[in-house]
């Protein structure tokens, strides 16, 4: 299992969700290609927090491995991350192509222990969302869970905004910004791809059915 849920790390720092996000995309892409699984993400660079990034991390990364474990072959996991000005928040979503969780089932699945009725067998233990939902509540978040149209479940995580009105926040921001050019431009120069991530990519499985 790809997944990191537990450490904790007081120290919050100025992050990029979208970064992370891409990160840990990266992270489980081996295990999408075992499951047959497609990846397809819609990232808005600068959608900046202030949270521990190792926590960020965690989340990330158990939504991820989550979604995986439900979704079926040649299906798809969607994956978002954007700001939302007007209630001064960070999104991030993952939506998956498995069963879904019944809406009565949802409020549920997120305490210790509990696991969905229809989960299938040997899947988990019922950790995995209760420490998700207390990372989630420690960062000020919320978390919510709904139905997709295709009847699988989306997971979103709602996270504080960092301060814009903040010098600081702006000048490390910046500093962010720069630094991934010259990450990228690096990375270009050794031959690796760089793509935009504000735009939709798709990480596909080339292993026969």
């Amino acid at each position: 299992e790809a997944t990191r849920v537990g450490p904790r790390d007081d120290q919050p720092e100025l992050v990029d969700l979208a970064h992370v996000a891409a990160e840990r995309l990266r992270f489980v892409g081996p295990l999408a290609e075992h499951r047959k699984a497609r990846l397809l993400d819609d990232l808005a660079v600068g959608t900046l927090v202030e949270a521990p990034q190792a926590e960020l991390e965690a989340v990330v990364d158990e939504l991820l491995t989550n979604a995986l474990k439900f979704t079926p072959a040649r299906s798809s996991v969607r994956v978002s991350v954007a700001p939302d000005p007007a209630s001064h928040t960070a999104v991030f979503a993952v939506a998956d192509s498995g069963p879904g969780i019944p809406p009565e089932e949802r409020a549920q699945v997120v305490k210790e222990g509990v696991r969905g009725r229809d989960a299938p067998p040997n899947t988990g233990t019922g950790l995995g969302l209760y420490l998700v939902s207390e990372i989630v509540a420690r960062l000020d978040g919320s978390l919510h869970l709904r139905a997709t149209e295709e009847g699988g479940l989306e997971i979103r995580v709602v996270l504080p905004l960092a301060s814009r009105g903040d010098p600081r926040n702006d000048a490390r921001g910046a500093a962010l910004e720069t630094s991934d050019a010259q990450r990228g431009q690096a990375q270009a120069t050794a031959g690796v791809e760089v793509g935009a991530l504000a735009t939709p990519t798709a990480t596909e499985a080339n292993d026969p059915r």
